[in-house]
């Protein structure tokens, strides 16, 4: 893009627009319909490579694509893994933490960006438990970031049937499958197992180095719980 250099119809001064001077017989410019439309096709091309749907009532668009590319990859608001207590520099853990529209405008405007779907709820929705989603918090000044801290993270259901009762973000307490263990004499057990509505025959363990008739058998609670192994991330994300 450039200006209407080749068109003397534009009566530009020294390859540039200008306002005109009569006193010295410099006509003012005169900006053609063909420029205006160059002019504009130049930005809506820009904002749509961009990833954003040209909007008449917005004016700040292209700089909001702008501040993207100056981040590089970064995707405001999305999880990133960080190997560190602390988080790098224009990035905050997820915590749960209500933040100020004003002091971070940039990423209250990436989530609300229409093409990237987010899941934004009411804090109180976030507050009856969907705390993995970005909450819209105070509905005015404020919004929320999920709460991950210490939590395993499964992928979404999305009409599988696995676990179709857990909504996006939502929390699920912890469980176990169903286990039964029957006494029969002689330091033996029957065993059952299935999943939480009930279970089949599994068949009788007669060692008794494993099991004696005063042994306990721990399901759940603060001190004895079932998880497997893992490794201690903090999940991130950037706002500028």
């Amino acid at each position: 893009m450039d200006y209407p250099k080749s068109d003397a119809g534009a009566r530009l001064k020294n390859g540039k627009f200008t306002d005109g001077d009569p006193v010295n017989n410099i006509p003012p410019s005169k900006d053609s319909a063909v420029y205006q439309n160059m002019v504009f096709d130049e930005l809506i091309n820009a904002i749509t490579e961009g990833g954003a749907t040209p909007d008449a009532t917005k004016s700040d668009q292209l700089a909001g694509i702008i501040r993207q590319l100056k981040s590089g990859s970064r995707i405001l608001g999305e999880p990133f893994w960080h190997l560190g207590e602390t988080p790098p520099t224009g990035a905050l853990f997820f915590a749960g933490q209500l933040l100020s529209r004003s002091d971070y405008p940039e990423l209250w405007a990436a989530l609300n960006t229409p093409e990237r779907n987010i899941n934004l709820i009411t804090d109180t929705e976030w507050l009856a438990g969907q705390i993995g989603c970005w909450s819209t918090g105070d509905g005015a000044t404020t919004f929320r970031a999920p709460e991950l801290r210490g939590e395993f993270i499964r992928v979404f259901d999305n009409g599988r049937g696995i676990n179709q009762e857990q909504q996006i973000g939502g929390f699920e307490d912890q469980d176990t499958r169903f286990y039964k263990a029957t006494a029969n004499g002689s330091n033996a057990y029957n065993h059952y197992s299935g999943g939480p509505y009930g279970g089949a025959f599994a068949g009788k363990d007669t060692d008794s180095a494993k099991y004696t008739l005063d042994r306990t058998i721990y399901t759940w609670d603060e001190t004895h719980d079932t998880k497997p192994r893992s490794i201690a991330w903090p999940l991130a994300f950037y706002f500028e």
